[in-house]
């Protein structure tokens, strides 16, 4: 098993979220540094109840051929504890269509303290690298009328079953006619 790290490297539908300064395009410049070394001075954030966000992420590897498991790791945080404060409800992978699910919804944990969580959602769609390439990360608040939700950072780790080289045996080497092998890529086939 191989396993990729990717990162929000594009807004999808960002309705109703913004930057820590009021911006409304570019959101995933935001939170685009991963979990490992976050920057806890920028986040997205908003205060609108039921409102979806969607982060286009990096492509899977060359070499990828089947998705066998998930981790979606956020760095989040919300403002307010009193009252009918806001909340994250779930984060969930889908393709690039922003429709259709690659991986089942995970309930967001959220607290005032800004703290990393991981969720491992089951895969449920396609596994395909073509499924996968470009997907989007959707994170959705929930219900409240007090403070925001925050996103500081968010990636994605993507175990996955290599694609191998076949052997394919040619007649014609090198135009000399002699019998011989080389190592191909399937997925050029």
């Amino acid at each position: 098993m191989s396993t990729a790290t990717v990162l929000p490297n594009g807004d999808g539908t960002t309705t109703n979220w913004q930057d820590d300064s009021g911006g409304t395009s570019n959101l995933y410049t935001r939170i685009d540094e991963g979990t490992a070394s976050p920057n806890d001075t920028d986040y997205v954030s908003t205060s609108v109840q039921n409102q979806n966000v969607y982060f286009q992420l990096g492509d899977m590897p060359a070499d990828f051929g089947t998705a066998t498991g998930v981790t979606i790791k956020l760095r989040v945080a919300r403002t307010s504890s009193k009252g009918d404060f806001i909340r994250f409800v779930d984060c969930q992978l889908m393709q690039s269509d922003q429709t259709t699910a690659i991986s089942a919804a995970s309930t967001i944990t959220d607290s005032t303290t800004v703290t990393t969580y991981n969720y491992t959602p089951s895969i449920t769609g396609a596994t395909s690298k073509t499924a996968w390439d470009g997907m989007r990360l959707r994170v959705k608040s929930g219900t409240g009328t007090a403070g925001s939700c925050r996103i500081y950072a968010a990636q994605v780790e993507v175990t996955y079953t290599a694609v191998s080289g076949k052997i394919q045996r040619v007649t014609a080497l090198d135009g000399l006619g002699g019998v011989g092998a080389r190592l191909v890529n399937p997925g050029l086939w």
